[in-house]
């Protein structure tokens, strides 16, 4: 939701996708150190 809201205010797709990128990562990441 929020993804696409933010595509509507500004159309310059490669800020989204590195948020994108971004959270995926940290979710990554978050769920590589919970299982120790």
């Amino acid at each position: 939701m929020l993804i696409a809201l933010d595509r509507r205010q500004s159309p310059s797709g490669p800020m989204i996708a590195e948020v994108m990128l971004t959270s995926l990562i940290s979710g990554t990441l978050a769920a590589i150190l919970r299982v120790p």
